[in-house]
C-alpha cells in the first residue's frame, strides 16, 4: 500500500512539473512574440486623423486604427509597453464635414502588402485595374514625431502635391475655438471610453475615439484569473455636432463596417471640465447616464505633460 501511494505521489508530482514547465513555455513563446513586434510608446499620439485643407471645401488625410496588446494585468496603463497587433490606414479625400462611402480606401500596415511604416516613412502605392473603380493612391510620407505632422508626397485620385499633414487644429487655443476641443475620459467605461475632439480652421468638430482597457482594474469572480494579454484599440472615427453652443451629439464608431455606432449626448458644465450627458438606447446599447471628464495632457492613459497633440 505504501508502495502504491509512493508511486502515485511520482505521478502526481510529475503531473505538476509538466504543467507547470509548459506554463513557462506558454509565457516564453509570449515574450518572444512581443519582442518581435514594435513597441508604441504614446498610441494615442499616432492613432486618429491626420489631414489638411485643399481648398474649395475639400479635405485629405490620413487615418490611424491602432490596436495593441498589453501583457499582465496593470492598474493603469501609464508607462506599460504596448506591442502594435494590427495597424490600418485610411487614405480619404471628403467634400464638407463628413466622410461618405468612397471617400476613404484602407489598407493594413502590420502585414504584406501595398503598405509600409518602420516607423518614420509611411510607402503605399496603390494601382486598381481599370474595372475596380477605385482610386490610384501614391503615398511617400515622413513622420515626425516631436513636430507632430507628416509630410511628403500624397496622391489619391485627381489630388497629387506634397503636402503636411497635421492634426485638425487640435491644440487650437484662439478666443472663437470651441469649449469642447480635447481629450475626455468615461472613468466608467470599458468601451468607447476615450474621446479626442479637434476643429478645423472652418470651426467643424471632428472626433475619434479609443477603447482602453485597464484588467487590473476589474473585478473577477472566485476562481477565473485575470487575462495574460489585453487588446487596446485607439482612433475610431467619430462623427460629431453642436446641437448648442454647450450641447453636441457624437456618434461613436460612426464609420465601421460591422454593427452597431454609440451615440450619446452631452451638455458642457459649467466648469468646463465636464460633460454629462446619455447613452441613447440602440440596438447594442442600453441607455445609461455618462460623465466625461476633461484629460489636461489630451490622452486618457498618460499623465499631464508640456506636449500636447
Amino acid at each position: 500500500m505504501r508502495a502504491c501511494r509512493f508511486k502515485v505521489n511520482q505521478l502526481v508530482f510529475a503531473i505538476l512539473l509538466l504543467l507547470q514547465l509548459w506554463c513557462v513555455g506558454i509565457q516564453a513563446q509570449h515574450s518572444e512574440e512581443s519582442s518581435n513586434k514594435r513597441i508604441i510608446e504614446e498610441p494615442e499620439r499616432l492613432s486618429g486623423v491626420w489631414e489638411t485643407d485643399i481648398g474649395s471645401g475639400k479635405t485629405i488625410g490620413l487615418h490611424f486604427n491602432l490596436t495593441t496588446a498589453i501583457e499582465g494585468s496593470p492598474t493603469s496603463l501609464t508607462r506599460i509597453l504596448q506591442y502594435e497587433e494590427h495597424l490600418d490606414i485610411g487614405v480619404y479625400q471628403k467634400n464638407g464635414k463628413d466622410l461618405t462611402f468612397g471617400d476613404q480606401n484602407y489598407f493594413s500596415l502590420s502585414g504584406d502588402g501595398a503598405a509600409s511604416w518602420d516607423g518614420k516613412r509611411l510607402i503605399l502605392k496603390f494601382a486598381p485595374p481599370p474595372t475596380a473603380k477605385l482610386p490610384a493612391i501614391d503615398l511617400n510620407l515622413i513622420y515626425d514625431e516631436k513636430q507632430q505632422a507628416w509630410t511628403g508626397l500624397f496622391h489619391r485620385d485627381s489630388f497629387s502635391g506634397d503636402v503636411t499633414l497635421r492634426r485638425p487644429n487640435a491644440d487650437r487655443s484662439d478666443a472663437g475655438g470651441s469649449p469642447f476641443v480635447g481629450t475626455w475620459s468615461d472613468k466608467g467605461g470599458i468601451m468607447n471610453n476615450c474621446i479626442h475632439i479637434s476643429q478645423d480652421k472652418n470651426g467643424a468638430l471632428t472626433a475619434w475615439s479609443d477603447d482602453i482597457q485597464t484588467p487590473g482594474q476589474m473585478r473577477y469572480a472566485n476562481g477565473i484569473q485575470p487575462p495574460t494579454q489585453t487588446m487596446e484599440h485607439y482612433g475610431e472615427i467619430a462623427k460629431v455636432s453642436m446641437d448648442a453652443p454647450d450641447r453636441l451629439t457624437v456618434e461613436l464608431r460612426a464609420y465601421t463596417a460591422m454593427c452597431c455606432s454609440h451615440p450619446f449626448t452631452a451638455k458642457l458644465l459649467a466648469d468646463g471640465q465636464s460633460l454629462a450627458g446619455n447613452w441613447l438606447a440602440g440596438p447594442n446599447q442600453a441607455p445609461r447616464p455618462v460623465i466625461w471628464v476633461r484629460m489636461p495632457s489630451n490622452s486618457c492613459i498618460s499623465p499631464p505633460s508640456s506636449e500636447t497633440h
